[in-house]
């Protein structure tokens, strides 16, 4: 917390929807926990742990009374940007040295975790002109981890089946 003071909004934090059974930071604790230890990017475990920091500045609640969830529209966008402006800051001031490639790595990671990718092939083609293939397969890698993080409704376990298909695909072509 000294590190980074822009955690405490996490901690604690309820996040009022049917899908989340832990709070922000317990959320964000499990997504790392979830991720695979052999990942030659620490890039990928930073942003695990701080993908929906932006989250408590997106929220908002239910249309009607059918719906009592809580909903962060935008929030993946939010977090990119607290990453950028206050993060990634304070963590230089703390003398904590990351190059350009690292930053990019990072924001990219937390920017997009929340895709939301289809079993359609354009959405996969989207990330090719922005990141490496194997920068997309950590980010497929971070979807899945995030997704094992939630209750597991169906819309959830369905999420986890389409990046892993498409990690395969980017596995048996890069590889």
């Amino acid at each position: 917390g000294e590190l980074l003071p822009s955690i405490y909004i996490m901690l604690g934090y309820l996040q009022g929807n049917l899908a989340h059974q832990y709070d922000l930071w317990e959320h964000c604790v499990h997504t790392v926990l979830n991720l695979p230890k052999d990942v030659d990017d620490d890039m990928l475990y930073l942003a695990a742990l701080l993908h929906d920091i932006g989250k408590p500045e997106c929220m908002t609640l239910g249309k009607d009374d059918r719906d009592s969830n809580v909903h962060y529209y935008g929030h993946p966008k939010a977090s990119m940007e607290i990453v950028r402006d206050e993060v990634i800051p304070c963590l230089e001031a703390a003398g904590v040295c990351l190059s350009m490639e690292d930053k990019k790595r990072l924001l990219y990671y937390v920017e997009y975790h929340d895709y939301r990718f289809s079993r359609r092939e354009k959405h996969l083609k989207k990330h090719f002109g922005m990141v490496s293939p194997e920068e997309l397969k950590h980010l497929l890698l971070l979807e899945i981890a995030d997704a094992k993080a939630h209750v597991m409704f169906a819309f959830v376990e369905e999420r986890i089946q389409i990046c892993e298909g498409w990690l395969r695909v980017l596995e048996n072509n890069v590889d």
